[in-house]
């Protein structure tokens, strides 16, 4: 995007609500199958490892195409790169709904998690653009708030829904998408002034040079950040679940009540997480956290009983949506000119960091011991705030990267 803007109202948290709202909608039509799975096996007549091939076929172009995403709203607007993503996610979210057989429901999976790729990294350098660097940082606070209420909602909707056929989930949240896209073409024909337009020249082999350019250390140092935090803050979530069953006998009913911990504690905690970064800066408030995640996990690895377990996840999910902010902040922030590039790269190696952690989580918990997965992710809490101690020393000052953007609007 360019670097100026013609003007920068002051949104209030109602005007910016169709951007909210959106960081939702990925995470709910993208979040079916692991409620439905038992009943999707039935559907399609297919056995459990057959079905497991539907999480990677939406994980994986959701990680890959990020690294895209960002880049071409960048060279054509925000404006249309969410219209495809939002009106694509819905077609691809009813078409799943309507699926007739397995082969057919995975291929739109594929679809599903590549067209979900134009909207939450989008959305967060939307908001880049129109909200003033002092005000970020809370925008982000309450984008991964709701980001997080998405991933609470999709099992409770869907499994709600998806009693009555499994098919309704994917139609309901589906056309729940294509009226979000209403919303937010109004709001870009009523808000076109304050969204800067794209800043594709004459020759697209230059831009794209251009833009190839800007991926120097710092934003290699961007993406190392986001892999390393999503190890430390949600890599061996996956075993947590087994863990109690293991540890105290805890049944999966159950289990999923003191999961459920992290996300509550991150709605408490995400509007004002906000104003924390804002208070403390990015580099302070990101390495507390962090520091406050590695003490959760250690709380966790050692507690004596479920009680004290439940604690430190509720004080995990407390320290971590500081750190998502902080980060996320950060991102938008680190390249004004190419803000949809790095918020794309951000979000792609945050989330396929979760698609390979596996590789050293499972073995430490199989072959070393069960709680080795807890002071493993402690230890990269606490190495991230290396890269980032880097990544901010290359500029001025601990806010050279809000500074930079604050300039930038106001140029």
């Amino acid at each position: 995007m360019p670097s100026s803007v013609r003007s920068t109202p002051d949104f209030s948290t109602w005007q910016l609500l169709p951007f909210y709202l959106g960081g939702m909608s990925g995470p709910m039509g993208g979040g079916v199958v692991p409620v439905l799975f038992a009943v999707l096996m039935g559907a399609f007549g297919v056995d459990r490892s057959v079905l497991s091939l539907a999480v990677p076929a939406y994980m994986l172009p959701y990680g890959v195409v990020q690294l895209v995403s960002g880049g071409i709203s960048d060279l054509t607007s925000r404006r249309t790169s969410l219209i495809i993503g939002f009106g694509g996610f819905g077609v691809a979210t009813v078409l799943t709904g309507l699926a007739p057989n397995f082969q057919i429901f995975l291929l739109l999976q594929v679809f599903q998690g590549a067209m979900n790729a134009f909207t939450s990294p989008l959305l967060m350098a939307t908001l880049g653009d129109i909200v003033p660097g002092p005000r970020l940082s809370h925008t982000m606070g309450f984008l991964n708030t709701s980001n997080l209420a998405g991933t609470m909602l999709a099992p409770l909707l869907g499994g709600v829904l998806g009693d009555m056929s499994w098919r309704l989930p994917y139609l309901a949240f589906g056309v729940s998408n294509w009226l979000l896209l209403v919303w937010i073409i109004l709001w870009f024909q009523r808000h076109r002034d304050a969204v800067p337009v794209g800043r594709h020249g004459h020759d697209l082999r230059a831009d794209i040079r251009t833009m190839a350019s800007a991926l120097g250390v710092r934003m290699i140092l961007l993406a190392l950040l986001a892999f390393i935090a999503s190890n430390a803050i949600r890599g061996p979530g996956y075993l947590f679940a087994d863990y109690l069953g293991q540890q105290w006998g805890i049944s999966v009913s159950s289990a999923g009540l003191i999961l459920a911990t992290y996300g509550l504690a991150g709605l408490l905690f995400g509007p004002v997480s906000g104003y924390i970064v804002e208070r403390f800066g990015v580099f302070r408030s990101v390495a507390s956290s962090m520091i406050g995640v590695a003490l959760s996990l250690i709380i966790m690895g050692l507690a004596p009983a479920s009680l004290v377990f439940s604690a430190g996840y509720f004080l995990l999910g407390a320290t971590s949506i500081v750190s998502w902010t902080g980060l996320s902040t950060l991102a938008v922030n680190l390249s004004p000119r190419n803000r949809g590039t790095a918020s794309s790269l951000f979000g792609s190696a945050r989330f396929l960091a979760l698609a390979v952690c596996p590789l050293w989580f499972t073995p430490l918990y199989q072959s070393v011991a069960m709680n080795a997965i807890f002071f493993t992710s402690a230890i990269f809490a606490i190495i991230l705030i290396i890269p980032l101690a880097l990544l901010l020393l290359r500029g001025s000052h601990d806010e050279m990267p809000i500074a930079e953007a604050q300039g930038t609007q106001s140029s």
